[in-house]
């Protein structure tokens, strides 16, 4: 049996966040960089109109980029963070999850086989019994052998 405790806060919520912060961030830095060159080299060369496929292959990213940037920082603004504190136990079967918040306590169990998927962070694995419900599991708070264990039961690297 493996136990762990996970507490669900902003830290979790910027985790799930940091791929599609870095995502943007490439293509903002891709569009900037080829819509910049494309402003120096029309202004300095006087190019022809066949550069405004250049122009354009790169303003895409560019604006993607931003796009997402925004989606990214509005969702963060109105999505409400329920703090609570799950405390899990693991067997060969399947899990129990205690969940705190405040005062209130529920427990869920599952088998393995309920889980419909499992995906990983950095830090975190995450176990989906609906599509729309994650029970995060802290991996930092658990032994090297404990982890390896666990990302078993629920098939993640």
């Amino acid at each position: 049996m493996v136990k762990n405790t996970t507490v669900v806060n902003k830290k979790l919520q910027n985790e799930l966040s940091k791929k599609h912060v870095i995502i943007s961030s490439v293509l903002i830095a891709v569009g900037l960089f080829g819509v910049l060159m494309y402003a120096f080299r029309a202004d300095v060369f006087g190019l022809q109109a066949s550069w405004s496929r250049i122009f354009i292959l790169f303003a895409v990213p560019l604006g993607i980029g931003i796009l997402m940037t925004y989606l990214i920082i509005k969702t963060k603004k109105t999505t409400v963070v329920d703090e609570k504190t799950i405390a899990y136990e693991f067997s060969d079967e399947g899990f129990t999850a205690e969940i705190t918040r405040g005062d209130a306590v529920d427990t869920v169990s599952a088998a393995y086989t309920e889980i419909i998927k499992a995906k990983r962070t950095g830090r975190y694995a995450f176990m989906y019994l609906k599509e729309d419900i994650s029970y995060p599991v802290d991996l930092k708070n658990m032994s090297k052998d404990d982890t390896e264990t666990v990302k078993k039961w629920l098939k993640v690297k």
